[in-house]
């Protein structure tokens, strides 16, 4: 028999390293520990990088922030990635097509044959204009990510057509996906395999009118058992040119908290706004804006809880995770659980207060 290199025992000692980084690895990586980096394509600041932070707990994920000062470069990829905006306003040229966008919004780069060529425009030149870009390395394999680089930022950008988005989420509407089957069925309408086909069918129709910006101020705030959120995306949205994540904005009131949740892990909180701390597994973790946390995965889930430590004014943050909803399930081997609510989910008249004056961001 041939000898192999990877043996039971090195899968078993492999196992446990793992696990022992998810145990002991970093969670909190702070603005000031990374610096900005001039490139061909743009100013950016990279917070993990997969592998190559390997003091990071987990090595799934890619954040990275970008300045846009006049102009990225422009490359070709396969989408993906959701973008969030932090500050200013401007447009991505995707495919031909400019996308408009503002503070508060959410870019979502399609997944389309051959990969997306794509550029960033800022609408003020030498203004602030900056996003937060969120990308999960186990996607990256399955979509034949590759990479481009096609023209560097300071040189001349090609001509592209504006969008209307208006109609998009109306037009998608009129497609339909088959029903789930909830119990063996002995007969059906139709095939198993037409029913693949249908499934593809809807979601390329899906795909297209899309819009591959998610408007902040379009979408409504929620008071929930967790607290005072805007979902972007959600296992239920269907309508939207990426479903592979699931993502919202969160607000804590002065000196208030989130509701404090098990959950599987490996999820990234990008901390928009405020001072405050986030208690994972009982460990505190402080923070500031622009700081970057993200749960480990461990056997049992983690439990987190955010806290707002300014009594004057609120925290802001932006959460993201893979949507396993349907690949797995919400527990995913441990639990997805609200183990104590947000204060003001029990406030008489919260839910009326932020429909009557949401949140700015």
């Amino acid at each position: 028999m041939a000898r192999s290199y990877f043996n039971y025992e090195s899968m078993l000692r492999w196992r446990a390293e793992w696990l022992e980084k998810q145990l002991t690895g970093k969670l909190l990586i702070k603005s000031t520990d990374r610096d900005f980096e001039a490139s061909r394509q743009a100013l950016l600041k990279r917070y993990v990088t997969f592998e190559f932070t390997p003091e990071v707990a987990s090595v799934n994920w890619s954040v990275f922030l970008n300045d846009v000062q006049q102009h990225s470069g422009r490359h070709k990829h396969q989408g993906g990635l959701v973008l969030f905006i932090i500050e200013g306003s401007g447009s991505t040229d995707i495919d031909g097509t400019r996308y408009a966008w503002k503070r508060g919004d959410l870019i979502t780069l399609p997944i389309r044959p051959g990969g997306i060529e794509h550029q960033h425009f800022n609408d003020s030149a030498g203004n602030a204009c900056r996003w937060v870009a969120f990308y999960y390395k186990p996607f990256e394999d399955w979509v034949c990510h590759t990479m481009t680089h096609l023209q560097d930022h300071n040189a001349e950008p090609a001509n592209s057509k504006s969008s209307d988005c208006s109609s998009a989420p109306q037009a998608a509407l009129e497609h339909r996906l088959p029903d789930f089957h909830y119990q063996p069925e002995s007969a059906s309408k139709q095939s198993l395999y037409d029913a693949l086909t249908q499934i593809r069918d809807a979601q390329r129709k899906l795909r297209g009118p899309a819009s591959c910006i998610r408007n902040g101020d379009r979408l409504p705030w929620e008071v929930n058992r967790h607290g005072i959120m805007r979902w972007y995306l959600h296992p239920l949205f269907l309508y939207t040119a990426l479903r592979n994540f699931s993502a919202y904005l969160q607000t804590i009131p002065p000196g208030s908290r989130s509701g404090l949740q098990k959950h599987p892990g490996d999820m990234v909180f990008f901390f928009l706004r405020g001072k405050g701390h986030t208690t994972v597994d009982g460990v505190r973790y402080d923070w500031g804006a622009e700081d970057l946390l993200i749960l480990p995965i461990r056997p049992d889930g983690v439990t987190y809880q955010h806290f707002n430590d300014d009594p004057n004014a609120p925290a802001f943050l932006f959460a993201c995770e893979p949507n396993l909803t349907f690949l797995f399930d919400l527990d995913r081997g441990s639990s997805f659980e609200e183990l104590e609510e947000a204060p003001e989910f029990r406030q008489g008249g919260a839910k009326a207060a932020i429909a009557a004056y949401p949140p700015t961001f």
